[in-house]
């Protein structure tokens, strides 16, 4: 029975449930045989054939989870507007009052519900992608796939969450430096969602553990990127109706990118799941 501890030179495949380890400390690189190939027409013909084969996982399935992201985000727009318009009101009662009360009780609630509303928008977005990204690394290694595997999410929310707001900061971060340096970074650790899934690592460690793993590979995986830009380009061209099968399938070719890379360490199976009972 394969184990989290089998990976090269005895290092582990993944985190252990409440371990510590960091992106040194497992088996990255992939070991053994297996995934589409690391090039950018591998991944993405990988990703086609399985859209095809089976269309109801690989299509279906992720857009549940879209459209469940854009009724949360609905709601979320509709408490925002409710929050700014009892700030103003706020804002505007404190200013019958002194005219410099009114300006630090509007600056201070900007602050607060601002920042609420940015983390609850990084939270939703981390687990949305995280949800889709099981969905596909399950397909892609030929492991079962039903709605309730994509809810395992939750036991993740935390480094995802993390890793997101640290992804985030370092690409606008290195746009601003005259935007080569953030779009290396973005290409670096754009597998950070991906491997806290498979390797149950912090957000911080997974950045670490895609920029190690994109070594050599960026200029490859940017022109898998060009490619589903394309791709979906064209999907949208066919008034959206393509594009519901081409942001599918574009996820789908960067996990099959991802998974040609990495030894599999399938720390998002479930807690009945193991290696030897999950392929389909």
């Amino acid at each position: 029975m394969a184990s989290w501890y089998e990976g090269a030179n005895h290092k582990p495949l993944k985190n252990p449930q409440g371990g510590s380890l960091g992106a040194d400390h497992v088996q990255l690189e992939r070991i053994t045989q297996g995934g589409a190939g690391a090039g950018a027409m591998e991944a993405f013909n990988y990703a086609l054939e399985l859209v095809k084969a089976k269309p109801t996982e690989a299509i279906g399935y992720p857009l549940i989870v879209m459209a469940l992201s854009m009724a949360f985000q609905t709601v979320l727009q509709f408490l925002g507007y409710m929050i700014m318009f009892f700030g103003m009101a706020a804002s505007a009662i404190a200013g019958q009052i002194h005219e410099t009360l009114a300006v630090a009780i509007g600056g201070l609630l900007a602050v607060c519900f601002g920042g609420l509303f940015i983390g609850l928008m990084v939270v939703m977005q981390a687990a949305i992608m995280g949800g889709i990204h099981i969905a596909w690394l399950r397909l892609v290694r030929g492991q079962a796939l039903k709605v309730e595997h994509m809810l395992e999410v939750k036991r993740f929310i935390k480094p995802l969450s993390a890793g997101m707001l640290l992804y985030l900061l370092g690409v606008m971060t290195g746009y601003m430096l005259l935007f080569i340096p953030g779009l290396i970074f973005f290409l670096g650790c754009h597998f950070h969602s991906m491997v806290v899934l498979d390797k149950n690592l912090s957000g911080y460690e997974s950045l670490r553990a895609s920029w190690a793993l994109m070594r050599g590979h960026k200029l490859s995986f940017f022109g898998l990127l060009l490619l589903l830009g394309v791709v979906n380009m064209v999907g949208l061209l066919t008034c959206g109706i393509g594009f519901v099968i081409t942001m599918p399938l574009s996820q789908g070719a960067m996990v099959a990118y991802y998974d040609a890379l990495v030894e599999p360490g399938n720390a998002y199976l479930g807690e009945n799941e193991s290696v030897d009972n999950i392929f389909a």
